[in-house]
């Protein structure tokens, strides 16, 4: 079950996210075999399951040989950054270029203002000869569920997934939820307009 329009969603607003698949590429049939923030991003950033880099449960780190992106993409001439969440340990296996502008905080309330200024600079054709691969890592969503407008969402009116309790409560929490996804689209077509 998906969220996301794109993948079958039903509820959330997220005409950004569906611009960037139409212009771009989609998975289909891509997993990670661990639910939580750290292990999910050492697999991709890794291309190895958590067992194997390493980092097997939340705020653990990767074995230091692991090689991730940085690793495989300079040696093709590519500059590798990173943005937002980043949450991957040690540096030696996650060399990232740190790019500025974005929240590396998902529990803040609210989430700190974003500044494109930083992916601006990094992905600047004038500055830099060299291609990019940049991973914009957004924070949203995530408990407490705090930005964007759940207004938009009104609890009553919204299809919740078949798997959850239909309570006031739960609506009410899905209603903040869709709100941040929608949030986070409007920073991903920030970004699409910044390329």
């Amino acid at each position: 079950f998906s969220d996301l329009p794109l993948y079958g969603g039903r509820n959330a607003k997220t005409p950004n996210i569906d611009r960037l698949a139409g212009e771009g590429l989609t998975f289909n049939h891509a997993y990670v075999s661990a639910a939580m923030c750290q292990p999910c991003r050492s697999e991709l950033y890794s291309g190895q399951f958590p067992l194997r880099n390493g980092a097997a449960w939340n705020h653990s780190a990767s074995r230091p040989e692991t090689t991730s992106l940085p690793h495989h993409l300079r040696p093709l001439g590519y500059r590798v950054g990173i943005t937002g969440k980043t949450h991957v340990t040690p540096r030696k296996a996650f060399p990232f270029d740190d790019v500025p502008g974005f929240d590396d905080n998902c529990v803040r309330n609210p989430t700190r203002p974003h500044d494109l200024t930083g992916i601006r600079d990094y992905m600047s054709a004038e500055k830099h000869k060299e291609p990019f691969c940049l991973v914009v890592a957004l924070v949203e969503p995530h408990v407490p569920w705090v930005m964007g407008d759940a207004s938009a969402y009104p609890p009553e009116k919204i299809q919740l997934p078949p798997f959850l309790a239909d309570t006031p409560e739960t609506r009410g929490n899905f209603s903040r939820y869709l709100a941040e996804i929608t949030y986070m689209d409007g920073q991903v077509g920030e970004i699409l307009d910044v390329l």
